[in-house]
């Protein structure tokens, strides 16, 4: 099972957008298929943004079930690779402690490294494409949306 984590801007924004990719991405984890990871420097700075920014109790449940799913792990990890934002290393230093495949973010200092260690770092919607293409549901979309309309 890929293990991910998603960058707190990704989270706090997917959620809202029920036809985002990272809403689509969030429940993937939910429903176990994908293992989010988080670790408690991400889970604080995901606590403190949802709070601020988010008023509707239905996306901050959806958060918590999010939490439910995810591995919360210990990071002894200190690496130091972002230089312009300090911050962002715990998201490189829980992907290597907690054996993450894929970092998701919309952060270009995440995003600029491409990959760290074995650890891809890619925006929402290249994520999907790629989960899509690693679980054989490339055509998923078109046929529900095909579907919708009466095609198929």
């Amino acid at each position: 099972m890929q293990r991910i984590i998603l960058d707190t801007n990704v989270l706090v924004d997917g959620v809202q957008d029920e036809n985002s990719h990272t809403y689509r991405i969030i429940s993937l984890c939910i429903e176990g298929r994908v293992q989010a990871v988080l670790s408690h420097p991400i889970k604080k700075e995901n606590d403190l943004l949802a709070r601020q920014l988010i008023n509707d109790e239905e996306y901050l449940n959806i958060i918590d079930d999010y939490y439910d799913s995810a591995d919360l792990i210990q990071v002894k990890n200190k690496t130091h690779i972002i230089e312009d934002d300090r911050e962002d290393d715990k998201f490189i230093q829980a992907a290597l402690d907690g054996n993450v495949n894929v970092i998701i973010s919309s952060d270009h200092h995440l995003l600029d490294i491409g990959e760290f260690q074995n650890v891809k770092i890619m925006s929402p919607q290249e994520y999907w494409n790629y989960y899509k293409s690693q679980n054989g549901e490339e055509h998923e979309e078109w046929q529900e949306w095909l579907q919708g309309i009466g095609i198929q």
